[in-house]
Order: C-alpha cells, then structure tokens, then sequence
C-alpha cells in the first residue's frame, strides 16, 4: 500500500451538479483526485489504478480530531484488509476535512464545498459521514440531487431520517429533493437516545418527576423533546424545563428552580462545556449529594468529558449518569472484537474511541454495497438501502426504510471514582 501519484483535477466547487457527466474517450474514465483544499493525496493498493473513489467526510480540526482521525484511519484499516478491493472493483480513498482553523469544528461553508466537490467528480460512489448532524443538513441536499450515497458513523439528528419529535418542519423531506433516500446512519438517531434515557431515568434510577434543561443547540434541544415524548409514554411526569449556558460559571439560579419544581432528578441535554463541571458542583450544593443527575449528548470520548467535569465539580460528579449512543470498543463481540483487536494494535496503546466501530462498520456496509453494485450511484445507493449486515462489526442489523440502523443501542455509565464505569446498554 502507497500514496498514489494521482493528479489533483481542479474540481468546480458551484452549485452545479455535474456528476454523471463527462468528455468521450478514455479521459472519461480516469479517476481523478478530489480537491486538494480539502483533501489529501487519494491511497490505493500498490500502483493499482482503482476503478471508483470513496471519501469521508469528517471535521479533522478542533476539539474532535483525535476521535476522527483515528475514524479516518479505521476506514483506511478496512480497506486495507481487502486490499483497496471490493467485488470486481480497484476502490481509492480519500480522508476528507470537513472544518477550518476558524471555526475549530466543522465549517459549514467547507461542508458545502465538499458535497459539491464529492457530487462533480463522478467516480466518487459513495461517502463515510458525516461526523456532526448540522453538516449533514448541508451536505444531504447537494448529494442527493446528485445521486452520491452517504452512510454516516456519528450524525444522530433525528430530522435527517425521520419526523417526529425533535425534528423540524419539512424533514426530513428537504435532505432527499429528488424524491429518493441517499442517505443512511449505523448508529442510533436522537430519538432513540432521548427515548433510551428516559427509559433508563424511570426503570434503573426509580425517578418520578424529572426537570430537563438543554444548551438549546440543535442536540440538546431535540434530545429533550424524545425524552419527554418517551417519559409521557412511560408515566414520567416532567416537573419543568430550563436552559443551561455551557459556559455558565454559576448554576445556583437553575438548581434552585430545579429545586421548587419538587423534580427527583434532572436530566441536562448538549454539549459539554467548561462550565459543566461547575454546574454539577451548584446542583449538588443545592439538591444534595445524592439527587439524581442525567447527562445526555456531546459527551465523547466520555473519558475525556468526565475528566474536566470532575475537575469542576470535585466529589459532587460522583453518581452522575452519562449516556453515549451506541456500544463501546469493550463491548463488542465477534466480528466487533475482532476488529477492536486488530485495529486497536495499531494504535501504540491508546484506545479505541467510542466512534471508531461506527466508521469502520460504515465503510464495510459502503463497500459491500459497492461489490453488489454494477459501479454506478444509483446501484450503489439501491444497494445501501437494502443493506442487511449479519455478524458484522456492530453485530446484527438492517437499514430500515428510513436509512436508520436497526440496532438502537445507548450505552449508560455512572461516575464512580472520579471515572466513567459502564452501567448497562438499554435498547428502548
């Protein structure tokens, strides 16, 4: 396996969507590189010339990069084992950034960008992405006009595959403009997260009442709003709703209208902030140390969460649930720990992030839908829908008529020692 000496196409980065077309002759059939602004040098196997072009698309700057980067080089991993072949098919790949320096995250504008540069380079049949649900909102509507199918390890957004709660008004029609699904995700949505907690907050934690707050982002919002759909559904009253400010340095205010409310637990909603820990510390200070406190969200790698949460918060973290959808590398059995293995060798003894399985069992599911394939979009995304994995990296599962995986695991963990201790995994 090498770096190939491709060139890199100067790639138009419009609105319009060229994919499918093309000169005459053999020019027509050469696969060139996407954009170099955005992506590197494509690997392939050996001097090989491959067939057809894969990409993932994920935010390789800021806060999440350690997790994504070891995303990309699972993927890598996968098509290594297969020898950059799937089916009849030489398959190159490409590691593509989807954030900027500016932004430290993913860059809406660089979003946009791709799916424009992944829909004009028509040897591209197929993206692993992306990370976050707000690029996905950007990137589905370019790719599905042009035909480009996306099977993503992380966006959780309800709206991108289903209405209901927590999603908006016209999803999650507006992500499919040509009438047909592209798009497909193997880990749980929102919905089911939201759901698994509140299943989690009244069979394990016995609560009765619970307040919910969000950071009133697009997670944290909807995850409230499947919580207290499932809550009504399992007889758990809400006592009350609030906002919480990640960045806040004084939670007093809220915990004590937590506390008039006459809730037995709360449950908060977002992203991890620098003001989480200390939060925690002023809900305990005013609940008391044992009042139930849920968090559900942006919460990975949990390690790396809890460890400045309990910085702030000191012996008040202890008892504190946290949820992370999906299985953890540890749990993962068969085909699933095979791979934990193996991969995790490679990597000088650090751990397997909680995403990984999701990226490497993404781009299994793409390529095998690429082996069925006859090596066009269409056939490509017809097989992705219909996809039916048996014994795979995440277990058994079906990609139902929605794009959404079957298997709606979340994982729950309890601080327990200043660490995050698995719980169990609920499957509401």
């Amino acid at each position: 396996m090498k770096r190939g000496r491709w060139s890199v196409a100067v790639v138009a980065l419009a609105g319009a969507v060229v994919a499918g077309c093309g000169g005459g002759g053999n020019d027509a059939d050469k696969v060139a590189a996407l954009p170099a602004s955005s992506c590197p040098t494509p690997i392939v196997h050996g001097d090989a010339e491959p067939d057809l072009l894969i990409a993932s698309d994920l935010p390789l700057q800021g806060a999440s990069a350690a997790q994504t980067t070891q995303m990309g080089k699972a993927i890598e991993f996968i098509l290594k084992q297969r020898g950059f072949k799937t089916g009849k098919f030489n398959v190159g790949y490409q590691a593509c950034d989807d954030a900027s320096v500016k932004a430290a995250s993913w860059d809406a504008a660089r979003c946009v960008a791709n799916a424009n540069a992944y829909s004009a380079n028509r040897k591209v049949v197929g993206v692993v992405g992306p990370f976050n649900s707000g690029c996905a909102k950007l990137e589905l509507p370019i790719l599905n006009t042009a035909g480009v199918p996306m099977v993503s390890p992380a966006s959780t957004y309800t709206g991108l595959t289903k209405a209901g709660a927590g999603a908006e008004a016209g999803e999650p029609s507006r992500y499919s403009p040509t009438g047909q699904r592209t798009f497909a995700r193997v880990i749980a949505a929102d919905d089911v997260q939201g759901a698994a907690l509140a299943t989690y907050a009244r069979s394990d934690l016995k609560l009765k009442r619970v307040f919910t707050v969000s950071d009133g982002g697009l997670s944290g919002a909807e995850l409230v709003a499947s919580f207290t759909d499932q809550a009504r559904n399992l007889g758990l009253a809400i006592a009350g709703s609030g906002r919480w400010n990640p960045k806040a340095k004084n939670g007093t205010p809220l915990a004590r209208t937590i506390a008039a409310s006459g809730a037995d637990g709360v449950f908060l909603a977002g992203v991890a902030g620098e003001g989480a820990g200390a939060l925690v510390r002023d809900l305990r200070a005013v609940l008391g140390p044992d009042f139930p406190i849920l968090l559900g969200g942006g919460f990975t790698p949990v390690e790396s969460v809890v460890k400045p949460i309990v910085k702030g918060a000191g012996a008040a973290t202890e008892g504190v649930s946290l949820s992370v959808p999906g299985s953890t590398a540890d749990q993962l059995t068969g085909a699933g720990r095979t791979f934990a293995t193996d991969f995790g060798a490679t990597l000088n003894g650090a751990p397997v992030q909680a995403y990984t399985a999701y990226a490497a069992q993404a781009a299994t599911l793409l390529l095998d839908a690429i082996a069925a394939s006859d090596g066009t979009r269409a056939s490509v995304v017809e097989n992705v829908a219909k996809a039916k994995v048996t014994d795979g990296i995440l277990g058994s599962f079906e990609i139902d008529a929605n794009g959404d995986t079957t298997a709606g695991a979340v994982t729950v963990y309890v601080v327990k020692n200043g660490k995050p201790a698995t719980v169990r995994v609920v499957i509401p």
